[in-house]
């Protein structure tokens, strides 16, 4: 689990090979400092390549952090943009339906690929009007070459 935040205001979320309950600990307490910092940010989400797909204890683990009061309150009042990276189109499929029953705090885009989820994700810092550290193009080409190999 890996959460790379040297493009803030833009998170880049790499979840592990397999969720169990430790690594979800572990995400949850990643995002404390950013929640802590209360500035606004974007963040995309993604699994690495043959990563296992949660299974049901994992998922409800998942969703219990991200819908406790606490979460969901900081989430909705920092960030601008998030996106979930599912390249599998059964997989983006099962999503989209999961949000027609469940409003997160924050509308999240099923994306196909890591370049469509920085697309939306920088719209989102734009549309905000907040600081990037760097230019964009050179934010993207350093975040798709910390990912090489892993996506």
């Amino acid at each position: 689990m890996r959460l790379l935040g040297e493009a803030f205001p833009l998170l880049v979320q790499v979840g592990p090979m397999q969720f169990t309950e430790e690594s979800v600990r572990e995400m949850a307490a990643l995002y404390e400092p950013y929640f802590a910092r209360g500035e606004r940010y974007a963040t995309v989400s993604l699994q690495p390549r043959n990563a296992k797909t949660p299974g049901a204890k994992e998922r409800k683990l998942i969703v219990d952090w991200v819908t406790s009061a606490r979460v969901a309150e900081a989430t909705k009042r920092l960030c601008v943009a998030s996106a979930t990276v599912l390249p599998n189109p059964i997989a983006r499929g099962v999503f989209t339906a999961m949000l027609w029953v469940w409003s997160p705090a924050v509308p999240v885009r099923p994306v196909a690929t890591i370049e469509e989820g920085l697309d939306h994700c920088f719209d989102g810092i734009t549309r905000a009007e907040l600081k990037l550290p760097k230019p964009e193009a050179v934010l993207r080409q350093e975040i798709l070459h910390a990912l090489r190999g892993v996506i």
